[in-house]
């Protein structure tokens, strides 16, 4: 369900890579999980993850997680439950969905800033 607000790119925790390949590296994935302390709030639809590759000018969605999926819904819950933290091995061999600048962008939705109470009269 769409509250009419827009997604908003935030960064609870980040992932810092280097340095990297090293020459003892013998893998090519690198492991994301969300903390299990960043709790899901209940209006939350879609958790997200994202890369901004370091020059900064490309953003991707790489893993996303929606509520309106039944796997999905049970996975998000798990991880409130500290059951199981969300995860997803990231290899760079997908085509992921690319983030507009405008949305990268977007320090806060404006929603909650703009919203006013009406009150009707009888």
């Amino acid at each position: 369900m769409c509250t009419g607000t827009e997604n908003i790119l935030r960064c609870p925790f980040i992932l810092s890579l280097a340095p990297y390949n090293a020459t003892s590296e013998t893998y090519d994935v690198i492991e994301l999980v969300a903390p299990l302390g960043e709790y899901i709030e209940q209006d939350v639809q879609r958790v997200v993850f994202a890369v901004i590759y370091a020059d900064g000018e490309k953003a991707f969605e790489i893993k996303t997680w929606d509520k309106a999926n039944a796997d999905d819904a049970a996975a998000i819950e798990d991880h409130n439950d500290g059951i199981q933290p969300l995860t997803y091995y990231f290899t760079n061999n997908d085509v992921d969905t690319p983030i507009s600048d405008v949305a990268k962008a977007k320090p806060f939705d404006s929603i909650p800033l703009l919203a006013e109470t009406f009150r009707g009269c009888q």
